[in-house]
């Protein structure tokens, strides 16, 4: 006797099973042979499933490692980078306001400086 294997609607395989000479199969044996093989087929599409997923995480794990280290090498490439140009260059614009601003302020300081009156050591 054969039994398809069905699940969804997709024939996976098909189960056979064999009689003594001359014995036959009640309603019972049949109807717990088809309910063998339509848990059969669900196993079978599970473990497909399974093996599908497995590869999956493979290639994820895979594209995961090429992504760090990727990262990794964008990171170090930048970190490199900034060393080289640190301190940041300003504008001259910006560098001719800052010395005129520390003039302005050293000019002022010299104005209000008041004469130093001589220690006790002085003669």
């Amino acid at each position: 006797m054969s039994v398809p294997l069905v699940h969804r609607d997709q024939l996976l395989g098909v189960l056979n099973v064999n009689a003594a000479d001359g014995n036959t199969f009640s309603a019972y044996e049949l109807r717990a042979l088809s309910l063998f093989a339509e848990q059969g087929a669900v196993a079978i599409a599970n473990a497909r499933l399974f093996d599908a997923e497995r590869a999956h995480v493979v290639e994820l794990v895979e594209l995961d490692r090429m992504k760090s280290e990727f990262l990794g090498l964008v990171t170090h490439e930048l970190g490199r980078r900034s060393r080289s140009c640190w301190p940041p260059r300003r504008p001259a614009s910006s560098r001719t306001r800052r010395i005129e601003t520390s003039e302005l302020f050293r000019d002022h300081r010299a104005q209000r400086q008041e004469p130093r009156v001589a220690g006790r050591g002085a003669a």
